[in-house]
């Protein structure tokens, strides 16, 4: 029996992340995975990744890995 807070601090000491931090570079590689099967578009992602806003999902992507998510996919297939 572990309260919430102590899982949490738990959670950042073994990950280094917090459980909304590492739950959101989860997505962020999901996408970058979809990307680079080239299976569906940049709207198409992160619809499927439950982001209201290709704008707020890009602006996301960037801050993660330094560029936008487009950059990304012409990266891989250049």
């Amino acid at each position: 029996s572990v309260g919430r807070y102590h899982l949490q601090k738990l959670f950042r000491q073994k990950s280094g992340y917090s459980v909304m931090e590492f739950f959101y570079i989860q997505k962020i590689d999901t996408a970058k995975e979809l990307l680079r099967t080239n299976q569906l578009n940049i709207t198409q992602i992160s619809e499927q990744l439950g982001y209201t806003s290709v704008h707020y999902f890009s602006r996301k992507f960037k801050q993660e890995y330094g560029i936008t998510p487009s950059d990304y996919a012409k990266s891989i297939y250049n």
